[in-house]
């Protein structure tokens, strides 16, 4: 049975249900967390910037065809694809090593802040938070620190980015499902 046949519009109603209240914890934190922009602008741009529904489905259906022990998430953003993994994945107990580099994405200049709340009760047992990069960053990192408050001088952002961790061949760590959910260019 492929992933097609499979599908079930009960799990899918149940599932859209979880997700939903996934999304509502994290509006909740960030409407108390806060900062410069109005809460629907930071909304607005947690949503753009995170899994959907469709996507989230079909990746719960592979996590739970495979049943993967070990999970490298690639781009985190404020944690709603990590919480999705994690809770998708508790009946085993999967472990999700996410990586991301902690810097300015949209509006939210510290998305590890709400990353590591929203994503708290899995940690460290079963989450392990890397902030750094996988591979290289280019100059296209700097756009954010211009087009939102507080802008930074691109001298201040390469200080900041000369500080991350860049991750290469040398990690030489194994994991048995890797979501690539980074760098959309």
């Amino acid at each position: 049975m492929d992933l097609v046949t499979s599908f079930n519009p009960l799990d899918v109603y149940r599932h859209y249900g979880s997700y939903n209240r996934l999304k509502k914890e994290l509006y909740d934190l960030i409407a108390e967390t806060g900062n410069q922009y109005p809460l629907e602008l930071r909304w607005s741009h947690a949503r753009e910037g995170s899994i959907k529904f469709t996507d989230a489905y079909i990746l719960k259906q592979i996590l739970h065809r495979y049943k993967p022990g070990t999970i490298l998430e690639i781009g985190s953003f404020l944690g709603f694809s990590t919480r999705w993994l994690l809770e998708v994945t508790k009946s085993w107990n999967a472990k999700v090593t996410a990586i991301d580099p902690n810097i300015r994405h949209r509006v939210f200049d510290d998305p590890h802040s709400i990353l590591m709340k929203f994503n708290s009760r899995f940690y460290p047992d079963r989450l392990e938070i890397v902030c750094g990069f996988l591979g290289s960053y280019d100059d296209n990192i700097y756009y954010d620190y211009e087009h939102y408050q507080p802008k930074k001088e691109r001298s201040q952002v390469d200080e900041l980015l000369k500080h991350r961790l860049v991750i290469d061949k040398s990690w030489n760590r194994k994991f048995d499902f890797i979501f690539i959910d980074g760098d959309h260019s």
